[in-house]
């Protein structure tokens, strides 16, 4: 090769590189902009999906609930004690007994604090 078509060769080269780094900035801005998107998607896929989850769970902590407030009737509460065999108390066998110095209504006069024990006669 002669020293001048290695000079033209050396020209071509430097002016591609150039024009290759002034094109390589918008392809990268424009490449930078459509990652940024498809991750923004996916996490709106992500948050969406996770928003179904929430909404199925309140669901279900709503029937649970409104399950546990069945549970709570008197009526069921009542089944439930006879298939308990509990029985209703006798006359004369209820006893309320109040911590000494913790209930405001009953304060104790020696100033002493604690629980009394109760028990019913044949106990």
């Amino acid at each position: 090769m002669t020293a001048r078509r290695r000079r033209s060769v050396r020209a071509i080269t430097v002016r591609s590189a150039k024009w290759l780094l002034f094109l390589a900035a918008p392809f990268s801005l424009l490449f930078f902009e459509t990652w940024l998107r498809l991750r923004t998607f996916e996490t709106d896929y992500v948050s969406g999906a996770l928003r179904v989850q929430i909404r199925d769970l309140r669901k279900s902590v709503e029937k649970l609930e409104a399950r546990i407030d069945g549970e709570r009737t008197m009526p069921r509460l009542e089944e439930r004690a006879t298939e308990l065999g509990l029985v209703q108390p006798e006359p004369g066998q209820v006893e309320t007994i109040y911590a000494r110095g913790n209930d405001e209504r009953h304060p104790d006069p020696a100033g002493e604090t604690g629980l009394e024990v109760a028990c019913l006669d044949g106990s």
